[in-house]
């Protein structure tokens, strides 16, 4: 049925971009993730936050790949849990980034970024934050402590957010158990983004924690946050958050236990 539906949408061609509300009525996207709302949108499947499967068992991943005759290497977002532990889940998020949050790069006026690409063991230039373990070791990557979790810590050794185990693992092989990459290409067109879907697609089956948390380890699994707080006067401020696991798509076999 999945391959069934994904051969339909292949050979949609070109579909403008478009998402699902939660009443499942379609509505036009704009946005640097559309090419995946639209995928969930054509396979029906409406927002939501559940750690589950997206259709009949199997997560669903688009990712782009420029052109189907050589397509590039790609980050892909894995999983987007928010931390359950440290400053993040103790305070109001517009506090947090005003915490640990940096001046926007651009200069926009008011604005507060918390982004960026943070890896095991490297110290972010803007965050100042550490990704680290704290119940995992590289070396004997088969074990972990059940009650270990995934730490940002500034170099005081201070929890700014971190990831229990307990939670990871539920995400994890809740959600990757199955999954299916579909590659896709991208096109705008009177103001319009358009998206087309590949038929070579790429199944990931069998998974364990492990492998995520030596991905990790390894520095090919990265935390790489979109978080924003905008303070102008007379409004009162808006904040944006969202918590993201990438990886690059030529690691992507190395996560599950068979990979076709």
């Amino acid at each position: 049925l999945l391959l069934r539906e994904l051969s339909r949408i292949h050979e949609l061609g070109w579909i403008p971009a478009k998402s699902l509300t939660k009443y499942g009525t379609e509505r036009r996207c704009k946005g640097q993730n559309c090419g995946g709302l639209t995928l969930e949108a054509e396979l029906g499947i409406r927002p939501n936050s559940r750690a589950e499967p997206d259709f009949l068992g199997w997560e669903v991943k688009q990712h782009d790949v420029g052109r189907f005759s050589r397509p590039k290497k790609t980050s892909i977002t894995l999983l987007t849990p928010n931390p359950d532990l440290g400053h993040f889940a103790e305070l109001p998020l517009a506090n947090f980034i005003q915490r640990y949050g940096y001046a926007d790069a651009k200069g926009r006026s008011g604005r507060l970024n918390f982004g960026g690409v943070h890896r095991v063991g490297q110290k972010h230039d803007r965050t100042g934050l550490l990704l680290g373990f704290n119940g995992f070791d590289p070396r004997d990557p088969r074990r972990f402590d059940p009650e270990g979790a995934l730490t940002l810590t500034t170099v005081q050794g201070d929890v700014a957010a971190a990831w229990s185990f307990a939670k990871l693992l539920s995400h994890w092989n809740q959600k990757h158990e199955h999954a299916v990459y579909v590659p896709a290409v991208k096109d705008q067109r009177d103001g319009v983004q358009y998206y087309r879907y590949g038929h070579e697609i790429e199944d990931g089956i069998g998974t364990d924690f492990t492998r995520l948390l030596k991905a990790m380890s390894e520095r090919a699994v990265y935390f790489d946050p979109g978080m924003k707080l905008v303070v102008r006067e007379g409004r009162p401020p808006q904040s944006k958050g969202r918590s993201q696991f990438r990886v690059r798509s030529d690691m992507l076999e190395n996560l599950y236990t068979q990979w076709i």
